[in-house]
């Protein structure tokens, strides 16, 4: 049986041709599944890790994420801090499209999340 993210990307791909069908788009498939490949290429190519941070990330703390972040993501990657004053605390991690939120914003966010859904 298929995991669920499998199962997920089948029904999308299903909805969208059903959708061009519809629509008598299929002539555009091509170009769309040209742009997924790029996209992937260009995710898979990302090199840089941007890591946002209340103030400036000192030493061995960039070093330490290189190296967590290179084995989670299976490529070398260089490490860009940006400083965001408006944080709280935290991190925030974002190579390609990826985003890992570990900022309190981010934790305070989900916190409030459950704790509405469990009413």
């Amino acid at each position: 049986m298929a995991d669920t993210s499998t199962q997920s990307v089948r029904r999308l791909t299903k909805g969208l041709l059903a959708y061009l069908a519809k629509n008598r788009q299929l002539n555009l498939l091509p170009e769309l599944v040209a742009e997924a490949v790029r996209t992937t290429q260009k995710e898979r190519d990302s090199k840089t890790a941007v890591v946002w941070s209340v103030r400036p990330l000192e030493e061995p703390t960039p070093t330490e994420l290189k190296k967590v972040l290179s084995e989670v993501f299976g490529r070398t990657l260089e490490v860009s801090n940006r400083v965001d004053k408006t944080m709280i605390g935290g991190l925030i991690v974002k190579v390609a499209d990826t985003v890992i939120d570990l900022s309190i914003r981010g934790q305070l966010e989900q916190l409030e999340e459950s704790i509405v859904h469990s009413l």
